[in-house]
């Protein structure tokens, strides 16, 4: 304010000339400004200070990936916010890349800036999981050669076959037995807490 060495009045406005938007609130807010000359004639000049409600931007939570799921456009509200974070590829759709960001936990955050200028984020937290690993052993064929039998070792807690049958013989080890012989077999394990196979 001009000329300077008056005094401020109003909300959220101390005597100085410091406004808190915080400390005012939302809405319209008349700031008076008192000076007095060298002659003791004073006068004082008033502005109103508009203080917008700041956005508040939210994420929906897409769930969690295994590490070989294909990009999702996670989804932000309002729309038309930036994103940014370890695996998002793209800033403006939001899209996620399981396979960039990497197995572990990665913070993802949505910022948002309405017509006013305003500006918010908001961050989520996404977990990459990793893909079960196989382990099979040799191959163990039956006495009359008809069928044979192969054992595994897998950190999947659920072991499916495209053939024979499957046994859980104790934690992380299965069998496979009663395959026909000169079967290919195409053997899946999934854990079911993360639920990637």
């Amino acid at each position: 304010a001009t000329p300077s060495g008056g005094t401020f009045s109003g909300t959220g406005i101390n005597s100085t000339g410091t406004f808190d938007p915080v400390a005012a609130g939302v809405g319209t807010h008349t700031i008076n400004y008192s000076y007095t000359d060298d002659n003791g004639c004073t006068n004082i000049a008033t502005a109103d200070i508009v203080v917008n409600e700041a956005p508040d931007p939210s994420i929906t939570f897409p769930g969690n990936f295994c590490i070989d799921d294909a990009p999702v456009d996670i989804v932000g509200t309002p729309t038309g916010g930036i994103w940014s974070g370890t695996g998002i590829t793209n800033g403006v759709a939001g899209t996620f890349s399981p396979s960039a960001a990497g197995q572990g936990i990665h913070t993802i955050t949505y910022t948002f800036t309405d017509v006013n200028g305003c500006e918010a984020a908001t961050t989520m937290d996404l977990a990459v999981n990793e893909l079960p690993v196989i382990e099979p052993g040799a191959a163990t064929c039956s006495a009359d050669l008809m069928t044979y039998s192969i054992d595994i070792i897998t950190n999947g807690d659920v072991v499916t076959s495209t053939l024979g049958t499957v046994t859980n013989t104790g934690v992380g080890t299965f069998t496979i037995s009663a395959i026909p012989a000169g079967s290919n077999i195409i053997i899946t394990s999934t854990n079911t807490f993360s639920d990637c196979s």
